[in-house]
């Protein structure tokens, strides 16, 4: 599943040799997707913009926008408990699959562009000017990771054996360690 511009959805039945349009039921740009379920998945994107779909991607439809800042980045621990974040400074905490958001102060005055659960408790947040903001109670409360980054950083990956990756402008990539 990518989306994109003007509320643009595209499924793949063939690991992404073809593609297809899916009507989405929002003209507004969107970001991200997650797939909560194997079923249920939501897409976030500008204005606060989130759509829903029940039926593995084939349908999707809007839901209620908890803010109208844009949201760049969902991710989800289990079908239940997730994490929202993007043109606010904040980060967005969902208990009942994206139906409510409850907002959580980050102390950051960055915007950010990813949030991504590392295990059950571990979430980690970046965004503009280097920040990476770091949550170990599963995203209630957040400390910043200090560094000597300007750039802005962009994606969060997680290799199959559990090595961790930031990566940002400029060609930036960060191996970031993992310590309990």
């Amino acid at each position: 599943m990518i989306v994109g511009s003007k509320g643009s959805v595209f499924r793949t039945e063939n690991g992404g040799q073809t593609w297809i349009r899916v009507k989405s039921s929002t003209t507004n740009l969107l970001y991200d997707t997650e797939f909560l379920t194997k079923s249920v998945a939501l897409s976030v994107g500008w204005n606060g913009e989130i759509i829903r779909s029940t039926d593995g991607g084939f349908s999707w439809h809007k839901e209620q926008n908890f803010t109208r800042k844009y949201i760049k980045s969902i991710s989800f621990r289990n079908d239940h408990y997730g994490l929202a974040c993007g043109g606010s400074n904040n980060v967005f905490l969902t208990k009942d699959e994206g139906k409510t958001w409850e907002e959580i102060k980050t102390g950051n005055s960055l915007n950010l562009s990813r949030i991504k659960f590392i295990n059950e408790f571990t979430v980690l947040a970046v965004g503009n000017r280097g920040v990476i903001l770091l949550s170990k109670d599963g995203g209630k409360n957040w400390g910043t990771v200090k560094n000597k980054l300007y750039y802005k950083l962009n994606d969060i990956a997680v290799t199959p054996s559990g090595k961790l990756f930031i990566a940002g402008d400029n060609g930036t990539i960060l191996k970031i360690s993992q310590k309990d």
